[in-house]
């Protein structure tokens, strides 16, 4: 008016018009994206925790149970891979050792 045209935007097609939320609120609509928000980040944080607490039992496991190599497990009786198991400090695998050659005795004689 005044001399000017009128600016006028063209419409939305109405198959992309969702009809059903029409009567939403700003504030219900405020509140629906706040608390799915709110949920996708406790997940997120729920996960993240999960995967520490693997981490973590993965690193305790290896510390408990190293990989070794048993290249002489003949020799290891069972009071020394029970005492390598027994160990509080660093272990040597012993017992994995010994119950690995056990293993293999037992199917060789079958």
């Amino acid at each position: 008016m005044y001399g000017k045209l009128p600016h006028v935007d063209e419409a939305r097609d109405p198959s992309l018009i969702l009809w059903e939320n029409l009567g939403t609120r700003r504030f219900e609509r405020f509140f629906r994206i706040l608390f799915t928000s709110i949920i996708a980040c406790i997940l997120l944080l729920c996960t993240a925790l999960i995967n520490l607490l693997a981490v973590t039992a993965d690193t305790k496991i290896q510390a408990f149970s190293p990989q070794v190599e048993c290249a002489d497990s003949a020799s290891i009786t069972a009071e020394q891979a029970l005492n390598d198991y027994k160990s509080v400090g660093e272990k040597q695998g012993l017992m994995t050792c010994f119950c690995m050659h056990k293993s293999t005795e037992t199917l060789d004689v079958s």
